[in-house]
């Protein structure tokens, strides 16, 4: 339904990448748990965190568009890397 790239390698690509993602992300919501004695201790920075780091991608709030004193939120994210790689995957022809 939404068409993208039906090649063997762009697929893979996005496995990858999805992946990785997930790793990261578990990654960085374990420290914050592991940081924390109860579940709502932990809940509260990671939702924080979450939207954050979902706000700063780069699809809500465009690059161009961030504020000087919020870019470095961009840089530091790896959801932003992981949305840029699969937009590249998927726009740039091979």
């Amino acid at each position: 339904m939404s068409n993208l790239r039906r090649e063997a390698g762009a697929f893979f690509f996005f496995l990858l990448v999805s992946y990785l993602t997930v790793l990261t992300m578990s990654g960085i919501f374990r420290t914050i748990a592991a940081s924390s004695r109860t579940l709502s201790q932990a809940m509260v920075p990671a939702a924080v965190l979450i939207l954050g780091l979902v706000m700063f991608t780069g699809f809500v709030i465009p690059i161009d568009y961030m504020l000087g004193w919020s870019r470095w939120m961009n840089y530091v994210d790896p959801v932003a890397y992981a949305f840029e790689s699969l937009m590249i995957n998927e726009v740039c022809p091979q």
